[in-house]
């Protein structure tokens, strides 16, 4: 990291090493954490090295969290203060591609999430 001199440039690839391969190794897709909101990412490699194709999306995992649980277990006052955190500490673990094509989130159960997995569109 002594190459990042500012601390909010940092990106963080989430979890460590896992990403996702689409699309005959032509497309790549990984989580990006970026100031505590997570990206998913779609890097395509389909037109070479010299015309690389890069796509993010917002994940939404305000759905995923059960607020008051995290309240309740953190004690946490107040209900953005808990959704904040729980958006900034939700546990990712994996990613893999649905038979419909959608990339699927899966996230470490945990009393303060409501959800194992979230769905999306690829970017």
């Amino acid at each position: 990291r002594e190459w990042i001199e500012n601390e909010q440039d940092l990106h963080s690839a989430i979890p460590w090493g896992k990403y996702l391969w689409l699309e005959d190794d032509k497309q790549v897709v990984f989580i990006d954490r970026h100031h505590g909101t997570d990206w998913l990412v779609l890097v395509d490699l389909s037109q070479g090295l010299t015309k690389v194709e890069i796509r993010k999306k917002l994940i939404d995992v305000t759905g995923a969290i059960d607020v008051t649980t995290m309240m309740a277990l953190d004690h946490i006052a107040d209900a953005e203060t808990a959704l904040r955190e729980g958006k900034a500490r939700i546990p990712i673990v994996g990613l893999r591609q649905s038979t419909e094509g959608k990339i699927v989130i899966s996230i470490k159960p945990d009393m303060r999430y409501k959800a194992t997995e979230i769905e999306m569109e690829l970017p």
